[in-house]
């Protein structure tokens, strides 16, 4: 028998491995089925100090595709959201929401009040060719690639009938290129690559299909480990700090409540009127108790709105200062880099 050195059992493991590897990052769909022919076309790179020209696609996959604000928050996600599909877009418009177009990974099927963000798919997604050449990170970053993968699910969920395609290309959410056939060919093919039942090949946040941004936003304040001043400010999204918006947002059960006090002290002022009232030591009592206790809370909610707006105020000044000598700094620092070569 022939033998076989350690070099080149090694060599086979290795070689063993890179197909194993290969194989599970193959795309999830077949060139068969693929929605996008064209080459797509990236812009420059956009970063939170402007624009690189240089910037690398598997950059820009990066900041299109990952989630890394709902990952970080994984373990309390089940608060915000249920371990269930999306539903399509013709459900959503029947619970009179608003479809708001993001093009943030994180805000993709969040939701609040009447309106929910969605990303439009991006046609790069939808081309095989993509994935093995310009794309190769998506078929060489696992996480990456189970990112791509949950977005592609995530527009299963979305679009499930024909009046859902027709209400997704009318909002932009996908091209108005695609046929429903064409559409329904590429999810029944996408599905048997993408296990919807146990979900191994999509990133956790896909675990989860909606997320109620206000429990988000608590979560991101009040979770243990996710503590911080900044957390604390932003929550998960940062929402207007106008005047009316923040007070419809944080203290609209104070009206509530003074038309609750309302509505009691007028029902003890006509008491105090009748005559098997007005002699009640115990009813005089209790109703100049209530009026002081409710003259006390009306004072100390006008005091604490007063308080948290000005509190907002004064960070959110003391912020941009700080924000602008960041990035006047990093300016000059540029210009001096670029002066000196």
């Amino acid at each position: 028998m022939e033998r076989v050195s350690p070099e080149e059992m090694e060599c086979s493991k290795n070689s063993k491995d890179s197909a194993e590897k290969l194989v599970l990052f193959n795309p999830p769909f077949r060139k068969d089925y693929e929605l996008q022919k064209l080459r797509p076309s990236f812009p420059p790179f956009h970063t939170s100090s402007g624009f690189n020209p240089q910037g690398a696609v598997s950059k820009f996959l990066d900041q299109d595709l990952r989630t890394p604000a709902l990952d970080k928050i994984y373990s309390h996600l089940w608060l915000a959201g249920l371990p269930k599909a999306a539903r399509p877009v013709h459900r959503q418009i029947l619970l009179g929401r608003t479809i708001i177009i993001t093009e943030n990974p994180n805000e993709h099927l969040v939701w609040n009040a009447t309106r929910i963000f969605i990303k439009p798919i991006p046609e790069y997604l939808l081309s095989r060719d993509f994935w093995t050449t310009e794309g190769n990170a998506l078929i060489q970053d696992r996480p990456l690639y189970q990112s791509a993968c949950g977005f592609l699910l995530s527009y299963c969920w979305l679009i499930c009938t024909k009046s859902d395609l027709a209400i997704a290309q009318d909002v932009r959410l996908v091209s108005s290129s695609i046929t429903w056939e064409a559409w329904a060919l590429f999810v029944t093919d996408l599905l048997t690559n993408i296990d919807p039942d146990t979900l191994d090949t999509v990133s956790k946040r896909y675990h989860f299909g909606e997320l109620r941004l206000s429990r988000l936003n608590l979560i991101y304040r009040f979770a243990p480990g996710m503590f911080s001043g900044q957390n604390f400010m932003r929550g998960f999204m940062l929402e207007p700090l106008w005047t009316t918006a923040f007070l419809e947002r944080n203290f609209a059960w104070l009206f509530s409540v003074f038309g609750f006090v309302t509505i009691v002290a007028g029902s003890m002022q006509v008491g105090l009127g009748t005559d098997s009232l007005h002699g009640s030591g115990k009813f005089q009592s209790a109703s100049v108790g209530f009026t002081v206790a409710s003259l006390i809370g009306a004072i100390a909610s006008v005091l604490l709105v007063g308080i948290v707006w000005g509190f907002l105020t004064v960070y959110h000044v003391l912020r941009a200062k700080e924000n602008l000598k960041i990035v006047r700094k990093r300016r000059i620092d540029r210009q001096n880099s670029r002066d000196s070569v």
